[in-house]
């Protein structure tokens, strides 16, 4: 591991971008954090290892909030999501992936709510940028699908780079779940597992982001996706079926699973 840069002593937000040979799209996610309205964070960048000219675009901006990190993950995102909250100084934290940007005014906004210190986890609405200049508004919640039982029987309702929260809280439930099995929907287990233990989610209808998603991730990954997201349904659904009866778990299950996966394609096309 190779750290460089001096942040700031009490920053509001850490902003963690992990990244590999992402260097043509990290200079825009970088850039718009540099221009949100909020100007009190950290942006902790995790390499794993790139062989492009991502320490070349990360050194180019003289900023001391940057801090550029060289972790190897061996293949796990959420290992590298973790090694840098291992490093965040603030009480919130938020990810931001490396192809992805923010609105000038998503790290102020978030705040505001999660000052609101019934609030653990919020999460704006986006916009979803697909190959051939395709997009479209995407809203996630609402509040009432981000119980436990609603996100393991319905699928996911959020979006990494869409979301705010409580540091501690994350520390709580021990972070991302550092398992290959289920890479693509760490974040799906993670929300679910938050949940579990309580958090409080919030959801902000304003356009506050860009994820892209890009040819390259076509039908191949988009089946492991959904793999990896029945997965992480399987891990937690004896717990919300338990008490009901046979015959009716298993129509649950049945039209649960579909269900996982369909909010999968429809996040991820």
């Amino acid at each position: 591991m190779e750290a460089s840069g001096c942040p700031p002593l009490n920053p509001s937000v850490s902003i963690i971008v992990p990244t590999f040979n992402q260097g043509h799209f990290l200079r825009e996610a970088i850039n718009s954090v540099l221009a949100q309205t909020l100007s009190e964070w950290e942006l902790i960048i995790v390499d794993n290892f790139s062989i492009d000219s991502t320490s070349e675009i990360v050194s180019s901006f003289a900023d001391s909030r940057i801090r550029y990190n060289k972790f190897r993950n061996h293949g796990v995102i959420g290992r590298s999501r973790n090694f840098g909250v291992s490093l965040a100084r603030a009480h919130f934290i938020a990810f931001l992936d490396s192809d992805d940007t923010w609105a000038p005014e998503k790290l102020e906004s978030c705040i505001d709510v999660l000052n609101d210190e019934t609030v653990d986890v919020v999460c704006h609405s986006e916009t979803w940028e697909g190959p051939n200049y395709q997009s479209r508004l995407v809203h996630y919640g609402p509040t009432n699908r981000s119980t436990f039982k609603n996100l393991v029987l319905r699928g996911n309702c959020l979006s990494t780079s869409a979301t705010l929260m409580s540091k501690k809280k994350f520390l709580d439930v021990a972070g991302f779940r550092e398992d290959a099995q289920i890479n693509t929907a760490e974040d799906y287990d993670l929300w679910i597992r938050l949940a579990q233990a309580g958090a409080n989610f919030t959801f902000l209808r304003k356009n506050l982001g860009v994820w892209r998603v890009h040819e390259a991730g076509s039908s191949r990954s988009l089946i492991a996706s959904r793999v990896a997201a029945y997965r992480v349904f399987e891990t937690y659904v004896k717990v919300v079926t338990k008490n009901i009866g046979f015959w009716r778990s298993v129509r649950v299950l049945k039209f649960a699973g579909s269900i996982v996966c369909e909010r999968l394609l429809f996040m991820k096309i």
